[in-house]
């Protein structure tokens, strides 16, 4: 894709059964993780923020849930990374960023007791506008525990704004 053509549509503000971010306890969280004023925040921030508040919310970090909805996720705490990659989306676009995820394959040191391995995994991309009025696709990983986590360890295959019509074709 060309990074020109990338750009978020009408799909990635979107609410939809997986990022339902008018759900109430989606909204309470948003509100926790900023505060009453969020949009006094700017964009970066708010991401950040929000990613932050994702990682330390979900306290029991398995592989026990399939693939949950946000409001599921924001209801049980619970999840691995694409708990924790619907969640962050869901609360991006609840405060009006522009978000999708990302599926794709990440190295880790250590998995599972197996060494050096590359294995599949979900994060979010937020569209943060620059100063100059140009925007970009952001990288966010709230399954890790710092937002500087970004190098050539992920490894993009797909994305999705994780709409009701394109849900079942992005995930395949």
């Amino acid at each position: 894709v060309n990074p020109l053509d990338d750009l978020p549509s009408a799909e990635h503000q979107a609410t939809s059964t997986v990022l339902n971010h008018n759900d109430q306890k989606i909204r309470q969280l948003i509100a926790e993780a900023l505060g009453e004023e969020p949009l006094a925040l700017d964009p970066i921030e708010q991401s950040h923020r929000l990613r932050d508040f994702v990682h330390l919310y979900i306290e029991k970090k398995d592989l026990a849930i399939g693939f949950a909805t946000a409001g599921e996720v924001a209801r049980t705490a619970q999840g691995d990374c694409s708990e924790h990659a619907v969640l962050l989306a869901a609360m991006l676009r609840g405060v009006e960023i522009p978000s999708r995820t990302v599926s794709g394959l990440l190295y880790v040191e250590e998995f599972l007791g197996r060494i050096g391995v590359f294995g599949y995994h979900m994060w979010t991309q937020a569209w943060i506008t620059d100063h100059d009025s140009s925007g970009r696709w952001v990288d966010l990983d709230a399954a890790l525990p710092t937002h500087d986590d970004f190098d050539a360890t992920h490894i993009a295959l797909a994305t999705s704004s994780l709409s009701d019509t394109a849900l079942a074709n992005d995930m395949v």
